[in-house]
């Protein structure tokens, strides 16, 4: 229902910006930097009949992507998310808890973007987009530590705004869904230089 509502949101969005009179710059390249807030669901399996659960935790990256706006109302960007320290959970396996450190190492992104300018030096976004995440956990069992490390892709797609605050300079807000199993939630704030 949520990649519905987004996808139908950015639809939208693509459709009323072919109309507006407002404008931004075409064909310009951009980076942008800064912090990431990911939020990870909690999530249960059964493994060979046992319930073990994985809670949910936050974790905070920094983020840097590059991209490129075709023309005024499309662009492309990419990104890569990098995870800062872990966070302390306690893995629950069959009812008993174990001492887990959980951490996202990286992640990498690609996205197409529809933007829609809604006033000088102010536009909002839509992205839809694949990423490649990798994230490992670390659990300590009678004084022995196991370190398991996964990868897994996963659609993206997300809203968020920019505002100008000087010549070719920014700060943007976004929040992104990565479809992972897990369900991951990141809320981005970054500077933006455009070129």
């Amino acid at each position: 229902m949520r990649k519905l509502l987004v996808c139908a949101v950015a639809a939208t969005l693509g459709a009323v910006a072919w109309t507006s009179a407002h404008a931004q710059q075409a064909g310009t390249a951009y980076v942008n930097a800064g912090f990431q807030r990911l939020s990870m669901d909690a999530v249960t399996e059964s493994v060979e009949g046992i319930a073990v659960t994985l809670p949910s935790s936050d974790h905070n990256a920094l983020v840097l992507r590059g991209g490129y706006d075709f023309e005024t109302y499309l662009g492309a960007e990419a990104e890569i998310v990098w995870g800062l320290g872990s966070e302390d959970v306690n893995l629950n396996v069959g009812g008993v808890q174990i001492p887990t450190e959980i951490s996202v190492d990286r992640a990498f992104g690609a996205y197409g973007k529809v933007q829609f300018p809604i006033a000088d030096g102010i536009g909002v976004h839509g992205r839809l987009g694949f990423v490649s995440a990798e994230a490992e956990a670390t659990a300590t069992v009678a004084g022995t530590r196991a370190t398991v490390e996964a990868s897994d892709d996963a659609l993206a797609y997300g809203l968020g705004f920019e505002i100008g605050v000087g010549d070719g300079f920014g700060v943007r807000f976004d929040w992104t869904q990565y479809d992972f199993d897990e369900g991951w939630d990141g809320f981005a704030l970054v500077g933006v230089a455009r070129f």
